[in-house]
């Protein structure tokens, strides 16, 4: 916990739940899928390798979550796991969703 900025608000949701969400809403290749508290990036990451949206993001307020997002998407790139075509993007933003 300490390494992704401690207990503050931290809280992550199943693998089975994020692909039942995705499941439910039917996303396809016109679609954005923004997760608000995004933490490290696992539920972008999962709907961006499940789904064949165009976009999924991420916008996290605590920096140590962010950066472990980023370390994940490029690793995920490195193995040629995650897409790096132009028309499906991820995208982790450092901030705060209400500003």
């Amino acid at each position: 916990w300490s390494a992704l900025g401690g207990p503050r608000t931290y809280g992550e949701i199943l693998p089975s739940s994020v692909a039942r969400l995705v499941q439910e809403l039917g996303l396809s290749e016109q679609d954005v899928f923004y997760d608000l508290g995004s933490g490290a990036g696992k539920v972008v990451l999962q709907v961006h390798l499940e789904t064949t949206v165009r976009r999924a993001g991420g916008i996290e307020l605590e920096e140590s979550r962010h950066r472990a997002a980023q370390r994940l998407h490029h690793e995920l790139q490195r193995l040629g796991v995650a897409t790096t075509a132009p028309t499906r993007e991820v995208q982790f933003i450092l901030g705060d969703a209400t500003d």
